[in-house]
């Protein structure tokens, strides 16, 4: 099988993931991290009442054209406030941000812009104010009847805060994918047991649950470490195929013990890709059943993981989770602070920390000790992209970069 370049793999793994999510209802409070399946309308204006957006005083906008101007205060109104009052001529009412603009009142003057008297049952307005000077005008945010909140859409606290506005109280969500994670390899051992000689500590299952756990939009589970013996990965295969998406890292490249591609065709798994254009990350597998279950193998290096995770496998669980909108990473540019060189032939990311200085995006490439090394990768919060037949882009000149995390504004370069 040929291997295929970034962008074929991105197209292959999109395609495939567009069978409709699984739709389930959530309560309001629980719905975060979760992608609507239906849109949300409001019933009511938004706001549903002209609204003070400022402590002042309701006026008569004709009223304080001549300034200053005294006003009699006949009454003073708060938020929730719901007593009836009119305005004549020469009056004005006292009235608190948040509360209902008299029907005959078109404008408020900010507090400060006013001078007190004692008793308080007159006030001087001492700037004029145009019509609509400080109101929130009923339905300027969203008439009714319309859309506030779209099919698709990510559930966060601000559209939340929609949702309730509107008075919502159930919503109905695309249900969260079911990842199960299986690692191979006979030389590891999971934290907190001993590796002595030639074991090491399995940090691959750490890495992808935090990675799963981080997008809020699939549920990850855990189904351990297998050595490579052909009968107990299948076994295995078979229990992390009940979930919705399995990712195996290890054992699918081209070594006497990588048996994961053999191993999964066994199970009924057609292998849609093996192998892609990229450095790290050439072995990458994806694959899918009949019944709509899909398969990641990625190669055993950290490194691989991580990018692997974040170029692929994410993008495809935002297709596979109903969210709207491309699932391909984002791409900026930033200003490499050091060289980068490669070799011809393969898209190469480097791993690299992203900052802003001056208003200006940076990427220090990561220098680390190739993809086995995550202590330099922890550091890393993106990657800048190397195109397959380009082999060395110069300090100073400016890189494709793919952000994971925001980038953060830095006052000198880090070391």
């Amino acid at each position: 099988m040929p291997l295929k370049t970034p962008q074929q793999v991105l197209e292959i793994i999109t395609s495939i993931a567009v069978r409709e999510p699984v739709k389930t209802p959530v309560w309001l409070w629980d719905a975060a991290g979760h992608v609507l399946a239906q849109d949300v309308t409001t019933a009511r204006d938004i706001p549903p009442f002209n609204r003070a957006a400022m402590d002042g005083y309701a006026v008569r906008s004709a009223d304080v054209d001549n300034v200053p101007v005294t006003l009699d205060v006949i009454a003073v109104r708060e938020a929730g406030d719901t007593s009836p009052v009119s305005i004549a001529p020469g009056q004005c009412v006292k009235i608190m941000t948040g509360a209902a603009v008299p029907d005959d009142a078109d404008a408020v003057v900010m507090i400060e812009k006013t001078k007190s008297h004692n008793p308080a049952k007159k006030t001087t307005i001492l700037e004029p104010v145009k019509p609509f000077t400080d109101i929130a005008r009923q339905g300027e945010d969203a008439p009714a009847g319309s859309i506030v909140l779209h099919k698709g859409q990510l559930l966060t606290g601000p559209s939340l805060s929609v949702a309730a506005g509107v008075g919502q109280t159930m919503l109905e969500v695309y249900q969260h994918p079911l990842v199960s994670l299986l690692q191979t390899g006979g030389e590891l051992v999971e934290p907190g047991d001993n590796a002595t000689g030639n074991k090491i500590y399995n940090s691959n299952a750490t890495l992808l649950t935090g990675l799963i756990n981080d997008t809020r939009i699939s549920r990850s589970r855990y189904l351990g470490i297998l050595k490579d013996d052909r009968s107990a990965l299948a076994n295995a295969i078979h229990t992390g195929l009940t979930g919705d998406v399995l990712i195996l890292t290890g054992g699918v490249s081209k070594g006497d013990f990588d048996y994961v591609p053999e191993v999964l065709q066994n199970c009924g798994v057609t292998i849609h890709i093996h192998g892609a254009a990229i450095k790290p990350g050439k072995p990458l597998l994806f694959g899918g059943t009949l019944d709509g279950r899909f398969v990641f193998g990625l190669p055993g290096n950290p490194v691989s993981v991580m990018i692997c995770f974040y170029e692929f496998v994410l993008p495809f669980l935002r297709r596979l989770n109903g969210m709207s909108g491309s699932p391909a990473p984002a791409g900026t540019n930033a200003v490499l602070t050091a060289p980068i060189h490669k070799k011809s032939g393969r898209q190469f990311y480097c791993s690299a920390y992203l900052f802003y200085q001056s208003n200006r995006l940076f990427a220090q490439p990561i220098s680390g000790h190739g993809s086995g090394d995550y202590v330099s990768t922890a550091r890393a919060n993106g990657v800048a992209i190397i195109p397959a037949d380009i082999t060395a882009i110069a300090a100073g000149q400016e890189v494709l970069v793919h952000p994971w995390q925001v980038p953060m504004q830095e006052s000198e370069e880090p070391k």
